[in-house]
């Protein structure tokens, strides 16, 4: 249309001008019309006779005949099979529940899996530690590591931190890893990327903005200027706890910038510098309705081990829930290595949900474990629950919410 000066002014004028249509028709107007309209009608298919030769028949019934008892011998050849995976997969002398399960894993992986795939842990994968009865354990103990080697990270849920343990085989991470003695920031540095963060439920967060490094007992994080860790207090009490998790066997982080200078955070207003080793109360979180966690919990700071346990039975908040049922009440006494949680009326384990009861020993447990303490029990009726005798000090775990890599 050269030569004529057209604009946006122009044709909105001309479209505002054209006359409105309407269809003045009714509704079963139009659908009789559409009803009658031979363009619309779909052709019919003629009908095919289904019919079968005499001789087709009688073949069928003989491979019938013939297939049967071989389809019948083949199902007790299955049943065998699954009686033998079955009794590869038991526990054998010595073995916890736990080691039998993760081995019979990973001989499993090594069979059906590429190698390729292997290497990272996706979100239909992970395999958690079962207590017995179908109960998930939430802690790993010292004879659950073998063969395995503890990545732990601090995953994010909203601005909340679950802190997960990966059990990777010691053979992959000797094929990943040159490190004789690997550590958590190498660990991090080679698996933190690999975890598929979203399809376990948790934020998309690690790894961190920046590059991870360490020099003797100190973390350090060289954090890029355009980061989002300190754009408000819950951002930082994220970032703070997730390091916490992630990094158990160093002392602290610092936070420098490209130029090796403290970084100052937002609403702290000095430089970053986070504390690695922090004892606390360990409470119930609940990701969503099928999914929970043991975690560690701060409304305030812990010094003694007695308060942290006391602080168990309430949480002052929302955000995560106790594990200690509202009728149950026990008094705390402390040795130098074992501290016990006497019962004040005697705990009938029975007369609890069997799960309710194994998350309150198991947060008892990791609870005392962030004092460097174990637990003993007292005044309860049940000499045994689960994998633990309750008659002695329980063992101390070595880290929380376990997931087979």
């Amino acid at each position: 249309m050269s030569g004529n000066e057209w604009n946006d002014d122009k044709l909105e004028k001309l479209l505002h001008s054209m006359p409105k249509t309407k269809d003045e028709r009714s509704a079963d107007d139009i659908l009789a019309r559409l009803k009658k309209d031979e363009r619309l009608v779909p052709a019919r298919q003629p009908r095919r006779k289904k019919w079968m030769p005499g001789f087709i028949a009688i073949a069928a019934m003989l491979v019938l005949t013939l297939l049967v008892p071989s389809f019948l011998k083949g199902g007790f050849e299955l049943s065998d099979t699954s009686m033998e995976m079955s009794e590869k997969s038991a526990p054998q002398n010595g073995e916890s529940v736990d080691t039998a399960q993760f081995k019979q894993s990973a001989e499993e992986s090594e069979t059906m899996e590429e190698p390729a795939t292997r290497n990272a842990i996706q979100a239909d994968s992970p395999t958690a530690f079962m207590a017995g009865k179908g109960m998930q354990s939430h802690v790993v103990l010292e004879n659950d590591t073998d063969g395995m080697k503890l990545f732990t990270i601090g995953l994010v849920h909203v601005v909340d931190v679950v802190p997960i343990t990966f059990l990777i085989p010691t053979e992959l991470i000797q094929s990943d890893i040159s490190s004789e003695n690997v550590n958590s920031v190498e660990l991090y540095n080679h698996y933190a990327k690999l975890i598929d963060e979203e399809g376990l439920g948790f934020e998309d967060y690690h790894p961190y903005k920046g590059k991870i490094s360490f020099q003797g007992n100190t973390v350090i994080h060289q954090m890029p200027s355009e980061h989002e860790y300190d754009m408000s207090p819950t951002t930082i009490g994220a970032y703070t706890f997730s390091a916490i998790a992630s990094f158990p066997d160093f002392k602290e982080m610092k936070v420098v910038d490209d130029k090796n200078e403290p970084v100052v955070f937002d609403y702290i207003g000095e430089a970053m510098e986070v504390t690695l080793k922090r004892p606390s109360a360990f409470y119930k979180y609940s990701v969503n309705e099928e999914q929970s966690y043991l975690i560690p919990y701060e409304n305030r700071k812990l010094d003694e081990i007695q308060e942290a346990l006391l602080a168990m039975k309430n949480p002052e908040n929302d955000i995560v829930t106790s594990v200690i049922p509202s009728s149950v009440d026990y008094t705390i006494q402390e040795t130098d290595d074992v501290v016990t949680v006497s019962f004040k009326q005697l705990l009938d384990l029975d007369a609890y949900p069997p799960n309710e009861i194994l998350e309150m020993v198991e947060a008892f447990m990791l609870t005392a474990a962030s004092f460097d303490k174990q637990i003993q029990l007292h005044n309860v009726k049940q000499e045994y629950f689960e994998r633990y005798t309750l008659t002695k000090p329980l063992p101390k775990p070595v880290a929380a919410n376990p997931i087979v890599w």
